[in-house]
């Protein structure tokens, strides 16, 4: 379950989290998280 959320109009600043979102979604973080072995279920 994972909540994103944030207020704003600026088409630059919803990129940026457009971006920052689908980095998470995608398992960018996994490799350098360190906690896989507590991890129900991994991206990678």
């Amino acid at each position: 379950n994972l909540e994103f959320g944030a207020v704003g109009d600026d088409p630059a600043f919803v990129a940026r989290l457009e971006e920052e979102f689908d980095r998470f979604w995608m398992g960018e973080h996994c490799d350098g998280c360190g906690r896989r072995e507590l991890c129900p279920d991994p991206i990678r």
